[in-house]
């Protein structure tokens, strides 16, 4: 199933808002990558960055985000 479009579920849109929210927030991308395979491996073993360590934000957006 894995590649398929039955494997896609509506947690993949949380996450995609979630980091375009992100993004917005610290006006720049979540995981910075060359190619698209690279990002995808930034993102399976990587952690971004705590938006309180990145920008003042309320906690309330942050936790949101």
């Amino acid at each position: 199933m894995a590649g398929t479009q039955e494997a896609v579920t509506t947690a993949a849109d949380v996450y995609n808002l979630g980091a375009i929210l992100y993004e917005l927030l610290i006006a720049h991308h979540l995981f910075r990558a060359e190619r698209p395979l690279e990002a995808i491996r930034n993102i399976l073993e990587r952690e971004p960055k705590r938006l309180s360590r990145v920008n003042t934000l309320p906690r309330d957006l942050q936790s949101i985000c």
